[in-house]
């Protein structure tokens, strides 16, 4: 996430690294502890549709994480 009130950013493709390498890690750990993860990262672009600064996301955004975590989740409830 981009500080606030700094007097630095990171660009675009610095700020799609760090998020790629954070749900890679928390992808993998997961998975090594046998925890259901729902990767939805490559389903929801980074633009402005879906988020309204770098990583919160906009009423567009919120619901289709909810759309997205529905589908994951819904053949595992009984």
């Amino acid at each position: 996430m981009t500080p606030k009130d700094e007097n630095y950013t990171l660009d675009f493709e610095s700020l799609v690294w760090v998020s790629r390498l954070y749900n890679s890690y928390l992808t993998g750990k997961s998975n090594s502890e046998d925890v259901l993860v729902c990767d939805i990262d490559e389903n929801i672009p980074g633009t402005v549709d879906y988020f309204y600064d770098d990583c919160h996301f906009n009423v567009n955004g919120a619901q289709k994480v909810g759309f997205l975590l529905t589908e994951c989740i819904s053949p595992f409830i009984k």
